[in-house]
């Protein structure tokens, strides 16, 4: 769960999801390969473990009146998700697939400014409302310390009516994740194309403490 105030809008979000391992390799599966909370997996000659599953997670938009007097709109945004990943040949693959649901006609309805909602495979998030999203991603396992890694997202948004359709984005990511004992490093890039608009680029680099 979350909750996220900014500037006159907020929303509180809850969900889960489930996933199902297969390994032959019994306790050393404890991390997952494809969907939240992915991360290293064991590696090895042929398929050494599948991942799948799916979940959903529900949201709740607010935007504070504007004046005394005025209405609050509010609106109720429902993910549903689906993913699998295996390791194949000392490669991490996976994908997602997700789909939104809206309680009210994003068309003809007072809507919230959704300025801050995180889209799965993009660095930035979105003021727009995200219809379809489909996530690849791949990590090479066969390194040392090193995992280099790529990623491509392809998201739809829903039809805002007199507002317009915004364009797809497709968001193209490639970085590495270096393990340091204790700590771990990742940085990357990404390209991100919005259909009818200007393209651009991203960088990030973190560091967490493992405890």
């Amino acid at each position: 769960g979350r909750v996220l105030p900014h500037e006159r809008y907020s929303n509180v979000s809850g969900g889960a999801d489930v996933a199902v391992t297969l390994s032959p390799r019994g306790e050393d599966g404890v991390r997952r390969i494809g969907g939240a909370g992915r991360g290293a997996a064991p590696t090895g000659k042929g398929v050494a473990r599948v991942d799948f599953g799916g979940g959903a997670l529900a949201t709740q938009h607010k935007q504070e009146a504007a004046a005394a007097g005025l209405g609050a709109p509010s609106l109720t945004q429902t993910n549903a998700h689906a993913f699998v990943g295996a390791s194949v040949l000392n490669i991490l693959a996976s994908a997602r697939l997700a789909r939104n649901f809206y309680d009210k006609d994003l068309k003809t309805a007072a809507l919230p400014a959704s300025r801050y909602q995180a889209v799965a495979g993009n660095m930035t998030y979105e003021g727009n409302y995200p219809q379809n999203n489909l996530l690849l991603s791949v990590e090479l396992g066969a390194l040392p310390m090193v995992r280099p890694f790529a990623s491509f997202a392809h998201t739809t948004y829903m039809d805002l009516g007199a507002a317009g359709q915004p364009g797809d984005t497709r968001a193209y990511t490639a970085g590495v994740r270096v393990g340091l004992e204790m700590v771990a490093v990742e940085a990357a890039i990404q390209r991100l194309s919005v259909n009818g608009a200007k393209d651009h680029t991203f960088t990030t680099l973190g560091a967490s403490l493992r405890l």
